[in-house]
């Protein structure tokens, strides 16, 4: 009876090794580690992906991430800041590991960043940065240097040291414009102090297309003497381009911002005397998978924000109308 009973005990004791064994093993019998860290999830916040500059940033996102074994959510608040801030919760509700965003403004989000990080969530944000600069790491152009390129190539077409330019007015909230207006201008009064500035904003549809287009007509009315445009994004260069079609002026010089694909095919269809001169490169693709390099940097421990001014800068490019068929946008 003892017999049997060790033999029976021997018995188990190999049937739950192989057991174990069978859970280690894959399907040639070699042994594997188990079950796989679950993927990290970082979501990418544009202001709106319908603007070419937040699809190309978030496109090059989604493919770094692919490469870096990330699941990666887009989501899109089309430039409604009470949608991003909602959208930014419910990525706290949902547990993911990393939120890249570009701030529809500047000066009230804050606190939204805090809660993000207080649930553990590592926070970077581009483009359009947090004021109070407290997101685990920034990414961003240099704007002001970018405006006060913008303004050196503008002056340069119109040869008038005296002339009128319209600029497109920012609002207190949009930081990066600010920024841009304010090289822009700190470039004239240096080096054209006669030059008569005319900041404004459309009265209606600001910060879309069709109201840029209105505005440049508008302002071509009120201000014939007008010689050029200056607006700090891209879709306001876009806009202002078909306005000034729209009063058959082809005496006008565009500067805009963020040389999309679209202004690069205008330029070149148009040619060398495309009214859309030069247009600031912010090189959106690689600021997209630079945010994923930083975030991954975040999750590895790699990389420490030292203070609020700490911000990784991209420095900006400039497309030309006289050379757009060569430009490529670095990713």
């Amino acid at each position: 009876m003892k017999k049997l009973m060790a033999i029976l005990l021997a018995c188990l004791v190999m049937g739950s090794c192989i057991a174990c064994s069978g859970q280690n093993t894959d399907g040639n019998g070699e042994e594997s580690s188990g079950d796989s860290e679950e993927k990290k999830t970082i979501a990418v916040v544009p202001q709106s992906m319908a603007q070419e500059f937040g699809a190309d940033v978030a496109s090059a996102a989604e493919a770094a991430c692919e490469e870096m074994g990330y699941e990666c959510l887009v989501l899109d608040p089309d430039l409604d800041l009470s949608t991003q801030i909602s959208m930014l919760e419910d990525l706290i509700v949902q547990g993911v590991d990393g939120v890249m965003f570009s701030a529809i403004d500047t000066t009230s989000m804050g606190p939204i960043v805090e809660e993000l990080k207080s649930a553990g969530i590592k926070v970077i944000d581009f483009d359009c940065t947090v004021d109070e600069g407290n997101a685990d790491a920034s990414i961003k152009s240099d704007d002001y240097a970018g405006g006060y390129q913008a303004a050196e190539v503008l002056m340069e077409k119109v040869n008038d040291p005296e002339a009128t330019i319209i600029v497109y007015g920012t609002s207190s909230t949009i930081g990066t414009g600010y920024l841009r207006n304010s090289g822009f201008n700190a470039y004239m009064e240096e080096n054209y102090p006669d030059v008569t500035l005319v900041e404004t904003r459309p009265s209606e549809g600001a910060g879309t297309r069709d109201g840029c287009r209105t505005w440049a007509v508008d302002m071509l009315t009120a201000y014939p003497e007008a010689k050029g445009f200056f607006t700090f994004y891209g879709d306001g260069a876009i806009g202002t381009y078909y306005g000034v079609l729209e009063t058959g002026r082809d005496d006008v010089v565009i500067v805009g911002y963020d040389a999309s694909a679209e202004q690069q095919e205008i330029m070149v269809n148009d040619g060398p005397d495309c009214i859309l001169q030069a247009s600031v490169a912010q090189y959106p693709k690689m600021m997209g998978r630079m945010a994923v390099e930083t975030m991954d940097e975040l999750f590895n421990g790699t990389y420490e924000r030292e203070d609020a001014e700490d911000i990784i800068y991209i420095e900006p490019g400039m497309l030309l109308a006289e050379s757009a068929a060569e430009f490529e946008d670095k990713e």
